[in-house]
């Protein structure tokens, strides 16, 4: 995974020094924040917020038509309130993950309006913890309890403000269970909301 992520990081490099000759690709670095909740892990609400950042690039396949790559590091989670079956409550939990995250996206180009895109996103845990009413808890069940790979499906809109400046919505969905199997447990999913400053080379 780590020789992946360095050939990336060159391709993008490269793609970016192309784009001065030839003006088909695009590269560009972001920071921004991510609003997060896990599906399934019995805490519920956008409670947990977090950084993301990275770089990418995106090449026109047509006048209307890009495609799009990046790599990013993200943060994710959820925190909030478990109650039992009685509704009383039981504690505050906080989950804590980060990923190393590598997005590819078809993009259609509205030049009056924005930049449209969706596809899939290859996520790789690098660290996660969990947290009970702010006491961190070290076992086999919080500490190994997510899958080292997450896939999931990603919808992306990009508004362009100046040549060099542009700002990004998105949002990516989990498509298969991200937690390893737990008897009694329901599977889970993350969903992460974000928004970006970009800067364009």
């Amino acid at each position: 995974m780590k020789n992946f992520i360095l050939f990336l990081f060159l391709f993008l490099l490269s793609t970016t020094l192309l784009s001065q000759e030839k003006g088909t690709f695009r590269g560009y670095i972001s920071s921004g924040f991510t609003i997060n909740q896990i599906s399934g892990d019995s805490v519920g609400g956008f409670n947990y917020w977090g950084y993301t950042g990275g770089l990418g690039t995106y090449f026109m396949i047509s006048d209307k038509i890009s495609a799009n790559m990046e790599i990013n590091y993200s943060m994710r989670g959820a925190s909030g309130e478990q109650f039992n079956e009685f509704n009383q409550f039981m504690v505050h939990r906080t989950i804590h993950t980060n990923y190393i995250e590598i997005p590819v996206l078809i993009n259609y180009h509205d030049h009056k309006i924005a930049r449209f895109g969706a596809g899939l996103v290859v996520s790789n845990l690098i660290s996660t913890t969990q947290w009970y009413n702010l006491r961190q808890v070290r076992n086999e069940r919080t500490e190994n309890y997510y899958k080292p790979l997450d896939l999931g499906f990603i919808a992306s809109v990009a508004f362009d403000i100046k040549k060099h400046f542009g700002v990004n919505l998105r949002m990516i969905h989990s498509i298969i269970p991200t937690g390893r199997y737990h008897a009694a447990d329901e599977p889970q999913y993350h969903i992460t909301l974000s928004g970006r400053v970009m800067y364009y080379f």
